[in-house]
């Protein structure tokens, strides 16, 4: 699995990020909160197949950023 982090703050530009991803075939999943990443990485991983994620996680996390 190829799999992209993608931070920042509201405004800076993740969503225009997003669409140029998901033109490259990256499936994209906005927002998830990093508690759940591990988590998330995990049943990607089931899949199986060869697949293109990219997390966009909220620099607003807090304490939650650490876990990364």
């Amino acid at each position: 699995m190829n799999l992209l982090l993608l931070t920042g703050m509201s405004g800076s530009g993740k969503f225009t990020a997003f669409k140029f991803l998901e033109d490259m075939g990256y499936n994209c999943v906005d927002n998830l909160p990093v508690p759940l990443l591990k988590n998330f990485v995990d049943l990607m991983q089931k899949g199986g197949e060869s697949q293109k994620v990219v997390v966009g996680i909220d620099i607003r996390s807090g304490k939650n950023l650490e876990q990364l």
